[in-house]
């Protein structure tokens, strides 16, 4: 996988999480939410633009919240979609 891009400690702060309780757990998804983003756009890495970055960490966050919110509507993914759709490479 790629360099990760989102840290445990910026994903426990953005779920509001102060314990260590769910770190292993909240690490799994993370890596998960993080290659879902990648993988939505068909890349391998994050692009380095500032800007970029900031959308893609902030489009994993909330892929990483529907995967940890077992009450998720769902609703959320779209919005991380939204985030980085202009960076999608699409495949013919």
């Amino acid at each position: 996988m790629a360099e990760p891009f989102v840290s445990l400690e910026e994903a426990k702060t953005y779920l509001r999480i102060d314990h260590t309780d769910d770190d292993a757990r909240l690490g799994i998804l993370l890596r998960a939410a993080q290659r879902w983003t990648l993988d939505y756009c068909a890349l391998l890495a994050v692009p380095t633009d500032p800007e970029a970055l900031e959308q893609f960490k902030t489009a994993a966050l909330l892929k990483l919240e529907d995967l940890f919110d077992a009450s998720a509507t769902g609703e959320r993914t779209l919005g991380a979609r939204d985030l980085i759709d202009p960076y999608r490479a699409l495949r013919v």
